[in-house]
């Protein structure tokens, strides 16, 4: 799993990699501050499920989000993403 640290003040993160399927997804994941040292380590790990660290914000499957997600999260959250 690769993760991309998107929003600071928000803690979002761009989560890349393959689901239970073995599908190629993508995931926003709003990671709990009292969970994320715990979400840091379990990334290097390898398989997680993310409602045990935050809240899916937006998924799906392919290799990135689709520029009107990406859009619509910057809207939310009030940075540029750069995923």
């Amino acid at each position: 799993m690769m993760s991309r640290f998107i929003n600071e003040e928000q803690l979002l993160y761009c989560l890349n990699g393959t689901d239970h399927t073995g599908r190629r997804a993508w995931y926003y994941l709003m990671v709990h501050p009292y969970k994320l040292a715990e979400f840091k380590r379990k990334l290097l790990v390898g398989s997680l499920t993310f409602s045990d660290y935050g809240e899916v914000v937006a998924s799906g499957y392919g290799d990135a989000a689709p520029p009107h997600v990406r859009e619509q999260l910057q809207a939310r959250f009030g940075k540029k993403l750069t995923a």
